[in-house]
């Protein structure tokens, strides 16, 4: 009696974690869907690739954002290497391995793949954010300023990324520049009462 309650204490053991798994594959895909939409439609139109290599970059991407959930720095590392072997013009693969390598504390590692993401993908908001955090951690405050301006230059954002901008100026005793901004934010939403009275 007690080898039969082992098995099935086993067996649901197993049934538990391979749930866990199917779970966890089926959020990834669905998040990596959302937020990388615009990479997944040029691998879809993509000539060059041929739909065996399509599947085969969906795998591995899938696997290393697994990985990189679970805290498998390395194996997410090496499955996002595998990604831009099959598609050298991964945003995605760039951008993750920016953001692994930084955790690790390759910052200056980290800045040159998100540089190589935005090469890929200029239209990708959170890649100007993160470069940017990434730079003003790494007290590169002009860095980040430039990352700014091309971010507010080249995309339609909200208006609180005016105000970073306008920060950052000003931490960086860019007084001119940081007023300037300031004046931007009143001719696109007119008088911000709330920070006047601050």
């Amino acid at each position: 009696m007690n080898r039969l309650s082992k098995f099935k204490s086993i067996n649901n053991n197993q049934i538990f974690f391979s749930l866990c798994y199917c779970m966890l594959t089926v959020v990834t895909i669905s998040c990596t869907g959302k937020i990388f939409s615009s990479e997944n439609k040029r691998i879809q139109d993509s000539s060059e690739l041929t739909d065996k290599n399509k599947l085969e970059y969906e795998f591995y991407l899938n696997e290393a954002i697994r990985h990189k959930l679970m805290g498998s720095l390395q194996e997410s590392i090496i499955r996002f290497e595998r990604c831009l072997e099959i598609f050298s013009g991964s945003d995605v693969a760039y951008f993750e391995l920016g953001n692994i390598w930084y955790r690790k504390g390759e910052k200056e590692k980290a800045v040159q793949y998100l540089k190589k993401a935005l090469i890929h993908d200029d239209q990708n908001k959170w890649y100007y954010i993160q470069l940017a955090q990434f730079y003003y951690r790494m007290n590169r405050i002009n860095d980040a300023i430039l990352i700014y301006n091309d971010l507010v230059d080249k995309l339609k954002v909200d208006v609180e990324h005016y105000y970073i901008l306008a920060h950052l100026y000003f931490e960086n005793h860019q007084y001119n520049e940081g007023l300037a901004v300031y004046k931007l934010i009143e001719e696109k939403i007119g008088i911000d009462f709330e920070l006047i009275s601050n």
